[in-house]
């Protein structure tokens, strides 16, 4: 793709000099178009992915999120598997170290239940790598419409913790 433009986040030197093309972004990033500035995926794809319902990963940040491949059946129970035996061990080895400390099995059970439902789903839901970077700047006011409208209707799939802890920065909390 030929097109160019001034990178939304570009502060310096504005000119007309910045493309999408391949390979300026992470490496999994590198068949995608990317800005030449700023390595952000071209947002066209990046909404196309958000309507596939690839995990849209928030950061600390209100300009920039991750996307990556959503995390298959067999992925996901493979990752509870592993999540269960993980636990299981911590849970065995902290009775060692308190010998007053002796659960049953069943409670250890009960006890991994618990934290499964409240923290380990969310964890193993999250895509096993954040495939691509995304500036929110580069989408137009229709895509953040749409953004908008996807995550408010649970149409968005949104990964670890489940919604975004900093407000992407075009959206109003209790906005109209």
């Amino acid at each position: 793709m030929t097109e160019k433009f001034t990178c939304p986040r570009r502060t310096d030197n504005l000119t007309d000099r910045d493309r999408w093309e391949k390979g300026h972004s992470l490496l999994s990033q590198a068949d995608e178009l990317s800005c030449t500035y700023c390595g952000s995926l071209h947002p066209d794809r990046f909404m196309e992915l958000v309507a596939a319902e690839w995990p849209v990963t928030p950061t600390d940040k209100g300009h920039k999120a991750y996307i990556g491949k959503p995390v298959t059946d067999k992925e996901k129970e493979a990752k509870r598997r592993q999540w269960r035996r993980d636990w299981r061990a911590a849970a065995f080895t902290a009775c060692r170290e308190d010998p007053s400390y002796k659960p049953s099995p069943e409670e250890v059970e009960a006890m991994l239940d618990k934290l499964w439902e409240d923290h380990g789903k969310l964890q193993i839901m999250a895509p096993a790598a954040m495939d691509f970077k995304f500036y929110f700047q580069h989408l137009s006011t229709e895509q953040q419409h749409e953004f908008v409208d996807r995550y408010n209707s649970g149409e968005m799939a949104v990964g670890y913790p489940g919604f975004f802890y900093t407000t992407p920065y075009f959206a109003v909390e209790g906005g109209s």
